[in-house]
């Protein structure tokens, strides 16, 4: 049985708990539905669908051209973690790919910097 836990934002305090028979493996799992190699290669695929949308996300975030992102999709395998993918922890990364990305310009950069500059205490 697969553990069905849900809440919404929209209803505060409220959550709700229930089970769903999904099978224990693939051959249980086509088995409790008509049509089940279709609806289970449709789940499927739909899951793997958002999972690469996720990574082509992150890469265009990153400022990654289509050929590179197309690169990442090509060699990723479903099912294995992708190691180093996460979001640069490193704050010269994280501002080089706000501005690979679009997200902020050479400009805005520069005025954020001076204000927060402006803020720091100067040693007497």
């Amino acid at each position: 049985m697969a553990e069905i836990r849900v809440k919404s934002g929209k209803v505060a305090g409220r959550e709700f708990l229930g089970q769903k028979n999904l099978g224990a493996n693939l051959q249980e799992a086509v088995a409790l539905w008509p049509n089940g190699e279709a609806v289970v290669f449709s789940m499927y695929e739909d899951a793997a669908i958002v999972k690469l949308q996720g990574i082509s996300r992150s890469a265009m975030e990153k400022g990654d051209t289509d050929e590179q992102i197309q690169a990442r999709l090509d060699a990723y395998v479903l099912g294995v973690a992708v190691r180093g993918e996460r979001r640069a922890t490193d704050p010269v990364d994280r501002v080089v790919a706000l501005l690979k990305s679009g997200k902020i310009s050479v400009e805005e950069l520069t005025a954020k910097i001076r204000a927060k500059l402006n803020e720091v205490e100067k040693p007497a």
